[in-house]
């Protein structure tokens, strides 16, 4: 990245589409608005220790799971034929993921905490 100039962001950007387990980078990735397929094969025994804070079911939902090698190839046949199965689904949790969309995340984290700490400024 370093060398070529590139940052993450700008990287994630160009991709495809995305497979990742349980990283954040699924909500990133929400906002490409392109196919994630999510390696699901130890959801039980990830969703039992440590866990999830949200419902990962419903979470998940935007995303194929890919639970084998099978299905992993079934996603992979998908992208090359350009066929997007979740796209609605993508576009609903982008909504609920990312709210607002008017580039003020930070002044309302910062307002957020002022409020909180009983800060003044």
């Amino acid at each position: 990245f370093v060398k070529n100039k590139v940052t993450s962001y700008q990287f994630v950007g160009s991709c495809d589409a995305l497979i990742t387990d349980y990283s954040s980078i699924y909500y990133d990735f929400l906002l490409c608005d392109k196919p994630i397929g999510l390696i699901w094969e130890d959801i039980e025994e990830y969703n039992s220790e440590p866990g999830f804070a949200l419902d990962m079911n419903e979470i998940g939902r935007a995303a194929e799971k890919i639970y084998n090698l099978k299905e992993f190839g079934n996603f992979i046949y998908n992208l090359s034929k350009n066929i997007d199965l979740l796209s609605n689904e993508r576009k609903e949790l982008c909504k609920w993921a990312n709210y607002s969309d008017d580039c003020k995340n930070a002044e309302r984290v910062v307002r957020f905490i002022i409020e909180k700490a009983n800060l003044e400024l």
